[in-house]
């Protein structure tokens, strides 16, 4: 087992409102006031019996990264044929190097952020993510979208993202991305 899913098995006997704290710090960097106030609710309602417990949601399996289906690792080969994404010229490709660390940089409103976001939506990642948007100067606005090629077991398959939601291959939420300036 994983990581992940061995905490996952942990949490099964804990009381709910903790199972639903841990699937709280799963998505999210940090917890809000709001959260706090809910988990007290819920706490309170739970340690009396109350009949009325607020809704809690306890951890699983889809609020983290998972292994990839074969246990092999998951690299993110790049980004292309972008389509009314940001400020990202429509055919654009981003590649990312198979070993080390890639830097992408540029002026500001080149689509740096735009990129991190198809990434964010595409892969696991915590916190908030930031709507995809369209490219404003297009001359025919559309609905973005994107193509992100990965590497698993020796093959690269490419998965068609276009729109936030989308659900991406379960070998892509192995893949975890962190919060990144403007993403």
């Amino acid at each position: 087992m994983s990581f992940y899913a061995d905490g996952i098995a942990w949490s099964g006997n804990l009381p709910l409102w903790q199972r639903d704290a841990l699937r709280r710090l799963a998505i999210q960097v940090s917890l809000t006031p709001a959260d706090i106030a809910a988990l007290t609710l819920a706490c309170v309602a739970e340690a009396n019996q109350q009949a009325a417990v607020p809704a809690s949601i306890p951890i699983d399996n889809s609020h983290v990264p998972s292994a990839s289906g074969n246990g092999s690792a998951v690299t993110v080969a790049g980004i292309s044929r972008c389509t009314c994404l940001n400020a990202i010229p429509d055919g654009q490709t981003l590649t990312f190097g198979s070993d080390g660390l890639t830097i992408v940089y540029g002026d500001n409103g080149t689509g740096k952020s735009g990129f991190a976001r198809v990434l964010r939506s595409a892969c696991q990642a915590r916190g908030s993510i930031a709507e995809v948007l369209s490219n404003v100067y297009a001359d025919q606005p559309g609905c973005p979208g994107a193509c992100v090629q990965y590497l698993v077991s020796g093959s690269t398959p490419v998965f068609n993202w276009r729109k936030a939601g989308d659900v991406a291959p379960e070998d892509l939420r192995a893949v975890s991305i962190s919060l990144g300036f403007g993403a």
